[in-house]
C-alpha cells in the first residue's frame, strides 16, 4: 500500500492544501480498493469494498486537481500548522 501523503510549508496556499488533502484521500481510496479487491477474490460479498475504494480514490485525485488548479491564496500560518499534513 503506497503511502503519498506529503509535508506542507508553512506559508502553503489553499490550492496546496487542497491538493495535499484530495492526494491523501486518493491514497488511501486506492489502498481501500486494494484491500476488497483482495476480499473479493476469496469471497465475492466483499466487491463493494473495492467500488467504494475505487470511488473514494477517484474522489480524492479529483480533489487534488481541484486543489492543483486553485489560485495560489496563502492560508494563515497559524491554520498551516494546526493542519495534520504538516
Amino acid at each position: 500500500m503506497a503511502n503519498h501523503s506529503r509535508k506542507l510549508k508553512s506559508n502553503a496556499t489553499i490550492g496546496e492544501l487542497f491538493a495535499a488533502i484530495g492526494e491523501s484521500f486518493a491514497s488511501n481510496g486506492q489502498n481501500f480498493a486494494s484491500i476488497g479487491e483482495n476480499f473479493a477474490s476469496t469471497g465475492g460479498c466483499f466487491g463493494m469494498f473495492a467500488s467504494n475504494g475505487e470511488t473514494f480514490a477517484s474522489n480524492g485525485e479529483a480533489f487534488a486537481t481541484t486543489g492543483h488548479a486553485l489560485p495560489p491564496v496563502f492560508i494563515l500560518p497559524a491554520v498551516a500548522k494546526s493542519s495534520p499534513l504538516l
